[in-house]
């Protein structure tokens, strides 16, 4: 089968798609979702094998036929017009990494996808997304139809994720087809007519759990002034919440609101611009559809930045604890390290990816990006800031009570409970911890704490990422 070659992602500058105008194709339903096909029966599988390795061309022909049925813009195309548009396609072999086409570019040419898989990212408001579908069930295997006619602009850049096989038809052979055959034009017509009836408006990019990119901005990658402006307001409102979530924990009188804030204070900037910088170093130096496992090495590195930046964390909850725990800063800030650690991991993710993850998917707000990213922020807030309450109590209490082991701190934790369950109740000793675990003790402060966080940091970082401030150092001979 004579085949053509596209070119391979590392001929494709890095900036290209970040730096293409987006304008108004934002406005456009994409056309496709990853071709990822079905898990088939073991049967059919086998029979599928043989078949192809007898005759893989007769394959994938019928295999362009069936796409063709069903895609989006012929699906009401007669049979005998679609076995003329079938002879019309020309045949495209791909390698795992291949760029297919570029977002932005003119659309001159189609795919219909007939094996391996790919999948189509689209950088929107500055942040790669994988983009789903809009069109008919079973027309993913379509790419780039509905602006081929009129070389519009591409909708999202594609890319292979495996070896496969797909056929082009190009603009000028499609164009053609249609001034030789008015019946076509009437299909296609009949075709998205019948697809705008049937399709509600639905979000177009769903990008899957640490996947998420951060934002791309063509100038400078990470945009440190807007993160050291939302870094030094937030600092103060969780300095408050700190030290209502230590009264709750403890039943002590609260503390002073915000101590210590001129260690605090350059200590969060530093912290956030950390969580904000090695998200953006490790975007860009670990590329994850290269592993077999795309979502799970994603996880791997969401998880380093909360790991890295445990030990600026341990300084400011240090930062808080004077009152009740009189030990020297060089000793107080390692009280509660592990617990912590595990505490800065979910709010690592929470904020570099569940807070993207939320406002992909959030049904309202589409178009307003501030709110939708108040909303995903706040959302997203409430779940780390659930996940991380208990390893968050147990760093808190062991570093204000640095004499008592974590279990003495647990059962204190546990206190709550341990008076409501009765005490002839079978297991229940675990049974009043799995409570503690599920039912946190100020719980609501805490969630409260880190969805405030989240919205001052993305709030006032969307509000000024473009703002770029450029620092010189003056001369002193002047």
């Amino acid at each position: 089968m004579p085949t053509a070659r596209p070119a391979k992602a590392d001929e494709v500058h890095p900036d290209v798609m970040a730096s293409v105008d987006t304008g108004d194709a934002s406005a456009d339903a994409p056309d496709v979702q990853p071709a990822l096909a079905k898990p088939p029966s073991l049967f059919r599988y086998l029979s599928d094998s043989i078949s192809k390795s007898v005759n893989r061309p007769a394959h994938l022909k019928a295999k362009l036929r069936e796409n063709l049925e069903h895609s989006t813009m012929f699906r009401k195309c007669s049979s005998e017009q679609l076995d003329r548009l079938a002879e019309k396609f020309e045949p495209l072999e791909f390698q795992r990494g291949d760029v297919l086409q570029l977002q932005g570019a003119l659309q001159e040419r189609a795919l219909i996808v007939v094996e391996g898989s790919v999948v189509r990212q689209r950088v929107v408001d500055d942040q790669l997304k994988v983009v789903g579908s809009l069109g008919a069930q079973d027309s993913s295997a379509s790419v780039g139809m509905l602006h081929l006619l009129r070389k519009e602009r591409s909708f999202a850049t594609l890319k292979a994720h495996s070896a496969g096989a797909a056929f082009q038809i190009r603009s000028e052979v499609l164009a053609q087809a249609v001034r030789d055959d008015p019946e076509l034009a009437l299909a296609i017509i009949a075709s998205l007519t019948h697809e705008v009836r049937m399709q509600s408006a639905r979000n177009a990019v769903h990008t899957p759990l640490f996947m998420q990119k951060g934002k791309q901005l063509a100038a400078e990658p990470l945009p440190w002034f807007a993160v050291t402006c939302a870094a030094a307001v937030e600092s103060f409102y969780r300095s408050a919440m700190n030290a209502l979530i230590n009264s709750a924990l403890t039943g002590k009188p609260r503390a002073a609101l915000f101590p210590n804030m001129h260690i605090q204070v350059p200590t969060r900037i530093v912290y956030i611009n950390g969580f904000k910088s090695l998200r953006s170093v490790l975007d860009a130096k670990v590329d994850l559809e290269t592993y077999e496992f795309p979502q799970l090495a994603g996880l791997g590195v969401a998880v380093l930045p909360g790991l890295i930046m445990t030990p600026v964390s341990s300084l400011l909850e240090a930062s808080n604890a004077g009152h009740t725990n009189p030990e020297p800063m060089a000793t107080r800030w390692m009280r509660g390290l592990l617990p912590r650690a595990v505490r800065e991991v979910v709010f690592g993710i929470g904020i570099n990816q569940l807070s993207d993850y939320m406002e992909e998917r959030l049904p309202v707000f589409q178009d307003n990006q501030t709110m939708r990213n108040f909303a995903g922020s706040f959302c997203a807030g409430l779940v780390a800031g659930y996940l991380s309450h208990v390893p968050h109590s147990m760093s808190a209490l062991k570093l204000l009570n640095p004499q008592k082991s974590y279990g003495q701190l647990f059962a204190q934790y546990s206190e709550a409970w341990d008076r409501r369950v009765p005490q002839n109740v079978r297991w229940r000793r675990p049974l009043v911890g799995t409570l503690a675990c599920i039912f946190p003790k100020g719980c609501l402060v805490r969630s409260a704490q880190i969805s405030g966080s989240f919205i001052i940091i993305n709030s006032t970082i969307n509000a000024l990422k473009h703002l770029r401030v450029k620092l010189e150092r003056a001369d002193s001979s002047s």
